[in-house]
Parts: structure tokens; C-alpha cells; sequence
């Protein structure tokens, strides 16, 4: 084995083993604002079992501008901040430490106790080391740093990162592609990160990952894994004042569009998830109609609701049940070994058979049934299998058709929420939908049929 293998070799290992203590001891916390009724400052837990994602931990809850905010905190810096609760445990940021604790259901008092607000020292003494990774750092002007990277001559550029690797091009250069880390990026996830400056940062956060242009798959190493370490979120978490979330500023004019930037992003964070990036209304905006099929406004809102509803706002593109186990055969097999076909991408593909369909269909081959992965760590593919989904099983159905937003509801997971044991999601994914018309301007009546009624 040469020098450059044993190198890439520990490394590979190191940031395996760095990945699984990140997971082990991550919390749940609520994420969400009041700008839902149900994540307002006194929440309805009901609902809010719902949004909620994987973190680090602290959870963090904050007032902004009358409207509450439930969050993770990625960013210590941010800690110092006397306007912001922060609590350690498992979905603790429920409440604001100053309130009472108030016990519809006497089943939940002991819950409620355990998650009482903790204070920020307490917090500050439980947080663990920083995990480090090594990133290249480098710009075009040396040819093999540019795109694509030549990263066996780059073995030398590596430094070492306690935030994300990036990716971006650098303005004081000529706008010249460059690579390194960025240290208050920490949320483990991959990405883009629009800078308060303009600069749009691509990141990724496993040794070795800026060194391609997009994607970010770490290179391949001698483990014989493309499989990115991080699978929490891909929103970055760059949080340095008490703003809830990095805003997207842009002076690109999407009015030619189906759907407008200001449309998409107020139906999504009025339906209690956070901003989105114009990289994400962009995906969606552009292949409503050539990939999805999907010419009308009302159609375009049936989706929307549904993949967010599906992916936790565009922020999940695995199934959260089967992210630490695979959930191996419980959603069918295949001739290849050791595989499994649970929920993925924005619309959380499922079941085998679905798998090859799409492969088939998309690229003409079984790829996704050999490495389903692609799903959810490949952004395009997480995208385009959402909207073959929706053509061929969804939106070509006439009461779809006809408005009838049950109808794809029991087309995505009837079995279980339609026909079984958990209307009360098939009610929230319609509660989404009500949000989207608003927010798209759409004055008809949003129909309910064609699902549990």
C-alpha cells in the first residue's frame, strides 16, 4: 500500500469513527416559529412532535420581532446571549425558562420534569471537544486545486478544521475557485452557505470533502465508501447574533417564474420551517414542469406541501426511524446484498420496487437499486426522484387532478395515514397545503377529499 493510501486510509477511518460519537450523543430539539400556531409561546407539543431534528445539543428557544423561535444551537459564540433560553435535554425548548410549567396530560409530568430549562454555564460545562477534520486548502492559481482537483498532488494542502470544509469563489481574486475551511460552520451537514458579504460557500463537513466542485462526496478512499459521514441536515448552522437563521438576499427576479422566490420561501417558513436557499428554489422552480409535470400553481402548492411535510422542511432527505440502523428488509430486498430501500430524498422514496422503477426510468439502469444512497447524498438525484415520483404516481391521477389534495396523500402513504393508524399527519400535511394557496395566491377552496373522508 503506498504512502498517499495509508494517509487517506487513517483518515477515512478517522472521520468514521469522529461521525458515529457525533451521533451517539445527539438530542432532539423543536424547530419552528411562531408564525405556526402551534410553535407559538405556549406550544402544542401534539404538533410539535412533528419538527424536530437531531442536534449536538444545546436546543435553543428565543423571541424575535413578537415571534418565538425553537432551534438547535450549532455556534458557542452565540451562548454569551442573555435573549436566548438554551437546555440540554431531549426536546427541552418547549417553553422559555421563565415560564410555568403548565401539564395538560398528568402522564407528562415526568417528561416535563426531566426537560426542565438548564442554564447557559450548565450547558457551556457539558459541551463536548470540537471534533476536527482535515480540509484542502487551496485556489485555482495552482492548476490542480482547480476544478476538477487533482487531490494526490494536493496530499500536502490539507489543514486541519474544527468547522466545515468550504468551497467558494473568492472575490478579492477575481472570483477565482478556492478551497479551505470555515470555522463557525458546525452543524456536521453539507451544503450552501450564503454569507452576509455575498460570497455563496459550498460546505461539507468529512475529511477530504471540498475536493470536488459540487456534491460533496468525500474522495474515495481505500474503505471503498462515497457515503458522506453527516446525515442530520443540510442546512448550514451559522448563527454569530440572535437572528434565527442566515436570510437569502437577492436581487435575481424569479417573477417569470411558475412560482416566485418570495412565494416559495413565505409558504415554507409559514408553515413553521426555516428559509430556504435560492439553490433550493431553484431545483424546484425550474423542473415543476419538465421532471414533475406540473403546469399549474395549485399542483405546484399539493407538491410543495408534500415534500415538505416528507422531508421536514427540505431539510431531511433520510428516513429519520432508519438513519442509524438501515431498517434492513423492512422495505424490501434486492439482488444486492446488505442494501435498504427506506424513505430518501425530498419525497422519501421507499420500497424496492420503487427504487427500480426510478432508476430505470431516470437513467435507463438499476443504479439506485445498487447504491440507494444516491438518494439522499446526492442532491440532484434527491430531486429528481421526488418529481418522478409525483408524474408517474401521483400527479397523473385525475382527482390529484381536480384538487382533491387527499387523493395524494393516499397515493404517497394511504396505508398508513389514510386508510391506517395516523390521520392526524394526513391532517397536517392538508394544514401545509392551506398554507401554501395562501401564500401562492391562490383564492379557491382547498379540498380536502379523497384520503380518510
Amino acid at each position: 500500500m503506498t504512502f498517499f493510501k495509508l494517509v487517506k486510509f487513517f483518515f477515512a477511518l478517522l472521520s468514521i469513527s469522529t461521525f458515529y460519537n457525533f451521533e451517539s450523543e445527539a438530542i432532539h430539539c423543536y424547530v419552528c416559529n411562531s408564525n405556526w400556531k402551534a410553535c407559538g409561546e405556549k406550544a402544542d407539543i401534539s404538533m410539535l412532535k412533528y419538527n424536530k431534528e437531531p442536534c449536538p445539543g444545546p436546543c435553543k428557544i428565543w423571541r424575535m420581532n413578537n415571534i418565538v423561535y425553537r432551534a438547535c444551537s450549532y455556534d458557542e459564540t452565540e451562548r454569551t446571549h442573555n435573549n436566548i433560553d438554551f437546555c440540554y435535554n431531549d426536546l427541552c425548548n418547549f417553553k422559555f425558562s421563565d415560564q410555568p410549567t403548565i401539564v395538560n396530560d398528568s402522564k407528562n409530568v415526568t417528561e416535563v420534569a426531566k426537560n426542565s430549562i438548564q442554564t447557559v454555564n450548565q450547558v457551556a460545562r457539558k459541551i463536548r471537544a470540537i471534533k476536527k477534520i482535515l480540509c484542502y486548502d487551496c485556489d485555482a492559481t495552482n492548476r490542480a486545486c482547480s476544478d476538477p482537483m487533482n487531490y494526490k498532488a494536493l496530499i500536502g494542502s490539507l489543514i486541519s478544521c474544527s468547522g466545515a470544509c468550504v468551497i467558494w469563489k473568492n472575490p478579492d481574486k477575481g472570483n477565482i475557485l478556492t478551497r479551505g475551511c470555515l470555522e463557525n460552520i458546525t452543524n456536521k451537514g453539507s451544503g450552501s452557505y450564503h454569507a452576509s458579504n455575498g460570497i455563496i460557500y459550498k460546505y461539507c463537513s468529512t475529511s477530504f470533502c471540498n475536493g470536488v466542485l459540487s456534491g460533496f462526496f468525500p474522495v474515495k478512499t481505500t474503505v471503498g465508501t462515497t457515503k458522506p459521514t453527516s446525515v442530520f441536515t443540510t442546512k448550514p448552522a451559522v448563527i454569530t447574533t440572535s437572528k434565527p437563521a442566515i436570510i437569502l438576499t437577492t436581487t435575481i427576479n424569479t417573477s417569470g417564474n411558475l412560482i416566485t422566490y418570495e412565494e416559495f420561501s413565505r409558504a415554507i417558513t409559514s408553515a413553521g420551517y426555516g428559509p430556504p436557499s435560492m439553490e433550493k428554489y431553484t431545483n424546484f422552480v425550474t423542473q415543476l414542469g419538465p421532471k414533475g409535470g406540473i403546469t399549474t400553481k395549485r399542483e405546484a402548492a399539493m407538491f410543495l406541501s408534500q415534500i415538505l411535510w416528507e422531508s421536514d422542511g427540505l431539510k431531511a432527505t433520510e428516513e429519520y426511524a432508519c438513519m442509524q440502523t438501515g431498517c434492513p428488509g423492512v422495505y424490501g430486498s434486492s439482488i444486492y446484498p446488505g442494501k435498504s430501500y427506506y424513505g430518501r430524498g425530498y419525497i422519501q422514496l421507499s420500497w424496492n420496487y420503487n427504487y427500480e422503477a426510478a432508476s430505470r426510468a431516470l437513467y435507463g439502469d438499476d443504479r439506485l437499486l445498487r447504491d440507494p444512497d444516491q438518494v439522499a447524498y446526492n442532491d440532484e438525484v434527491a430531486w429528481a426522484t421526488a418529481f418522478w415520483f409525483w408524474k408517474a404516481n401521483v400527479g397523473s391521477r385525475s382527482d390529484v387532478k381536480n384538487g382533491h389534495f387527499g387523493a395524494c396523500t393516499m397515493a404517497i402513504n394511504g396505508g398508513l395515514e389514510c386508510n391506517g393508524p395516523y390521520q392526524d399527519k394526513a391532517r397536517k400535511r392538508f394544514e401545509i397545503y392551506k398554507i401554501c394557496m395562501k401564500e401562492f395566491n391562490l383564492n379557491e377552496m382547498p379540498i380536502e377529499n379523497g384520503c380518510y373522508n
